[in-house]
């Protein structure tokens, strides 16, 4: 739905809406850098120069309520296949830094040569027919670690890559912001907390100004009768 196909290959689809939007967050953006530079040279008080962040202002603000609009119609119609997902990020390389760390840690070994015995076993899988890292044979593992001089255990290094799997790896991740459910968790509540108090600081303003503008309408209205 939220979707075309690509002028070049039938069989690929585009996210368009989604590219426009990311296109668009750089508009925005440029319309607040407009604003600012046009308030940082306001020596104090109001100048006619405030005349021309209104136009900035307007543009921002109808192209922020479009996009967010859009964005919710692409989430709520979002289909996430997890079973796929799972299975692409099984078969994939993703968790070779994972071991990497893992074996610097746990042997005490430089991170550079854990990098460059990860670097070579993906390149035994890939040559094995891009055969995924668990299906490695400890006579592979045995040959990388050879050639490198090393003297980890083949059988060790193998029970490291099968224990070793994406679940895990976002779980072992533990530092502000990163990929771990429970932080996952905590970001959303947090951002759930923003929203809340910027909803209630909104209303309150549109309380404001509603009411000013009852005021106003009033002030008309009694001038119009005196006259």
């Amino acid at each position: 739905e939220f979707s075309s196909s690509s002028s070049a290959m039938p069989h690929k689809k585009n996210p368009d809406p989604l590219e426009l939007l990311r296109a668009k967050a750089g508009t925005v953006s440029g319309n607040l850098l407009t604003m600012i530079t046009i308030i940082k040279a306001i020596p104090s008080g109001y100048s006619r120069d405030m005349q021309e962040i209104k136009t900035s202002l307007w543009q921002a603000s109808a192209t922020t309520t479009q996009a967010l609009k859009i964005m919710n119609y692409v989430v709520k119609s979002l289909i996430i296949n997890k079973e796929r997902m799972e299975q692409a990020s099984s078969n994939s390389y993703a968790i070779s830094f994972d071991l990497a760390e893992l074996l610097a840690i746990k042997n005490g070994m430089s991170f550079r040569t854990a990098h460059k015995v990860m670097g070579l076993l993906v390149r035994k899988a890939i040559s094995n027919n891009r055969q995924p890292l668990r299906m490695l044979r400890e006579e592979d593992i045995r040959e990388v670690l050879e050639s490198l001089g090393s003297k980890l255990s083949a059988e060790e290094v193998l029970k490291d890559i099968k224990e070793t799997a994406p679940q895990k790896s976002i779980s072992s991740r533990q530092s502000l912001g990163s990929p771990n459910p429970m932080q996952e968790q905590t970001m959303v509540k947090l951002s759930r907390g923003r929203l809340s108090a910027y909803s209630k600081r909104i209303a309150k303003r549109k309380g404001l100004v509603d009411e000013a503008l009852k005021n106003l309408t009033r002030m008309v209205n009694n001038c119009s009768k005196k006259a």
